[in-house]
């Protein structure tokens, strides 16, 4: 019984020592969005895999974003009630890819490069409140564009906790990730 044991047993140890899986990490964060073509911040979402010295991952954002209950493109054309424009406004949307090298321990260098999407809608307001509660609307104008998304961060690892903080071509970023297992 315990020959049969053992025979188990150090196969499994083995394994167990030559096999690394890496870790797992999501989290999110902001980035402040300086001198771009949208407004606010552009909010984030990473998913990280770490495994030895190297970090990759992907990094997703959110910057403003116009909901199906305002959005009037198709049913109000762009040009008609030009008298209920107050501006331009651009929906945003980020996707990028991620690399890093743990350069000491617990400090990870990382380089971020994706595309921003940009679609221009007209800001409208409604005075007699027909096309919407509080009046506001949009109409697309059928102009968009892509952008490159560069940034370049350090981050600290804590226990399962990874504080990251960086610059990018459109503002300073800060995020926060959970090492999972």
């Amino acid at each position: 019984m315990k020959y049969i044991f053992l025979i188990l047993l150090i196969p499994n140890f083995l394994i167990s020592q030559t096999i690394d899986t890496g870790n797992s990490a999501v989290g999110i964060g902001f980035n402040s969005n300086d001198d771009q073509v949208a407004e606010g911040t552009l909010i984030t979402v990473n998913a990280d895999y770490l495994k030895n010295r190297y970090l990759y991952g992907i990094d997703l954002g959110i910057g403003q974003s116009i909901n199906e209950e305002q959005n009037y493109t198709g049913t109000v054309s762009q040009y008609r009630w030009a008298e209920d424009v107050e501006g331009l406004v651009y929906e945003q949307y980020m996707f990028a890819g991620r690399f890093g090298y743990e350069i000491s321990p617990k400090i990870y260098l990382i380089g971020t490069i994706g595309g921003n999407f940009f679609t221009q809608y007209q800001e409208r307001f409604d005075e007699y409140y027909i096309l919407g509660r509080d009046g506001k609307y949009f109409v697309s104008t059928d102009n968009s564009k892509t952008e490159a998304y560069l940034k370049v961060s350090a981050a600290y690892r804590e226990d399962r906790l990874l504080i990251e903080g960086g610059f990018s071509n459109t503002g300073l970023t800060f995020s926060l990730s959970y090492i999972l297992f």
